[in-house]
C-alpha cells in the first residue's frame, strides 16, 4: 500500500507554507479565465484548488489514493464547482480536452526517488496543450561533501560498536556493509551539516522535453576547508515560473528531505584535498555512487539488500516463473471476479480450495476484500 493511501498522511504537504507559496506564485502569473488545468497526483487537491480560486476555466485532479476523494468534498466544501476529480494513475483515467497547464509534485527527495517524473512526461505528452506550461519545468540533482558527526555516528558507526549489544555478547558488524549502501533521507540541515565544499550540479532535466528520468554524471570537487567527510549530501531544486526552489540545507524547511549518500568510511580531508563523485541512477533503477580523490569506495543501494541468488534468478529475462500457492491462490480468486459471485462465496471457495494458506475464514475474507479493492 502507498504511504500516500491515507488522506491525513498528506497533511505535510498540504501545510507546506514553503512550497506552496512557489507554486502560489507561479499559477497567479499565468493562470487565465480560458486556462484547464490538471493537478497531477493532486493528492488532497491544493494546487488544483489553488487554480480554480485564481479563476482556471476548469480544473482536473487525477490521483490513484483516497486523497482525491477528500479534494473533492473540499472543492464543495470552498464553494468550487469546476473541478473534476479522477480516481486512478494518469496512465488510467482518460481525461475530457487537452489542458493549458499541468501542476505536478513528481520530484522526490532526491528529485528522481519514487519515479514519479514518467508518469509527468506520458500526461505531458498526451494532454499538454500547444504552448502551455509545466509547474515546475525543470529540475536539478546537487550533492556536495559533507561532514555530518551525529548522524553518522547513530546510524552508521554504530553498527560497529553499539555499546547496549555488546554488553548481551551481541557483535551486528556484520550487517555494517547493507548500512553504508542505503540511501538515508532526513531533515539534515537541523543537524549542522559542514559542507566541506561547493555544492554542485549532477543533472539538469528540462521537463518540457526530457523522455528519461535518469542521472549519469561525474564531478570533481576541491575542498575549501577540512573536516571528516561522512558523505554525499543530496537535494534538488525546482524553478516553478521565474523562481527556483530549493531543497537543500541553506533553504527553509519543507516537506521534502536531503539524502546523505554515505561513505563506506570516513576520510579526513584538508582544505585543498579533491574528491570525485560518479552518481549513475537509471530510470526505476538503484542508485550507485563512485567516490574518487583522497579515497575511493564503490557503493550501490542495490548492495543494500541480502543478494539471495535464488530470488536473484526469478528477475532474469530468461526465467521460467510457476505459480506458488500464494501464486495460485491469487489466480483462483481473479477467476471468481465474474459479475456473477458475491465476495461472501468467493471467500468460502477459497477457504475450501486453499485451506492450507487460509486457516480462518476471516484471513479468506480479508484476502479476497484486498483483491476486490485492486482488481474489480
Amino acid at each position: 500500500m502507498s504511504s500516500y493511501s491515507d488522506p491525513a498522511s498528506q497533511g505535510s504537504m498540504l501545510f507546506d507554507a514553503y512550497r506552496n507559496q512557489f507554486y502560489y506564485d507561479a499559477l497567479k502569473n499565468i493562470v487565465t479565465p480560458d486556462s484547464v488545468v490538471l493537478d497531477l497526483g493532486a493528492g488532497l487537491g491544493g494546487f488544483g484548488l489553488m487554480a480554480a480560486k485564481l479563476g482556471a476555466k476548469a480544473v482536473y485532479l487525477v490521483d490513484p489514493s483516497p486523497a482525491v476523494f477528500v479534494a473533492e468534498q473540499a472543492a464543495k466544501a470552498n464553494g468550487i464547482n469546476n473541478v473534476q476529480c479522477f480516481h486512478g494513475t494518469i496512465e488510467r483515467v482518460s481525461l475530457p480536452t487537452k489542458v493549458d497547464i499541468i501542476i505536478s509534485v513528481f520530484t522526490g527527495n532526491f528529485m528522481l526517488s519514487e519515479d514519479l517524473l514518467p508518469s509527468l512526461f506520458y500526461a505531458r505528452d498526451k494532454y499538454l496543450a500547444e504552448g502551455g506550461h509545466l509547474l515546475p519545468e525543470r529540475g536539478e540533482m546537487i550533492a556536495a561533501p559533507v561532514q555530518l558527526d551525529r548522524f553518522y555516528e547513530r546510524s552508521l558507526a554504530s553498527w560497529h560498536r553499539d555499546e547496549d549489544l555488546m554488553a548481551l555478547g551481541l557483535d551486528y558488524q556484520i550487517a555494517t556493509k547493507y548500512a553504508v549502501n542505503r540511501c538515508y533521507h532526513d531533515n539534515f540541515r537541523a543537524m549542522e551539516p559542514v559542507v566541506l565544499s561547493p555544492p554542485q550540479v549532477l543533472t539538469a532535466l528540462d521537463f518540457n522535453t526530457a523522455t528519461k528520468a535518469e542521472c549519469f554524471s561525474e564531478n570533481s570537487y576541491r575542498c575549501d576547508q577540512g573536516g571528516e567527510c561522512h558523505g554525499w549530501l543530496g537535494w534538488f531544486r525546482m524553478k516553478l515560473g521565474e523562481k527556483w526552489m530549493s531543497t537543500g540545507p541553506e533553504a527553509s524547511a519543507s516537506h521534502w528531505s536531503q539524502v546523505l549518500l554515505p561513505l563506506e568510511s570516513t576520510v579526513s580531508l584538508v582544505e585543498g584535498d579533491t574528491l570525485s563523485l560518479n552518481l549513475k541512477r537509471p530510470q526505476f533503477g538503484d542508485y550507485s555512487w563512485q567516490t574518487g580523490g583522497k579515497a575511493t569506495f564503490k557503493q550501490s543501494t542495490f548492495l543494500s539488500r541480502p543478494i539471495v541468488p535464488k530470488l536473484i534468478a526469478k528477475q532474469a529475462d530468461g526465467h521460467r516463473p510457476t505459480l506458488n500457492d500464494d501464486g495460485e491462490a491469487t489466480q483462483f480468486v481473479l477467476a471468481q471476479f465474474n459479475g456473477n459471485t458475491s465476495l461472501a462465496e468467493i471467500s468460502a471457495a477459497l477457504r475450501l480450495a486453499h485451506g492450507k494458506i487460509f486457516t480462518t475464514d476471516e484471513a479468506a475474507k480479508n484476502f479476497v476484500k484486498g483483491m476486490a479493492a485492486g482488481y474489480s
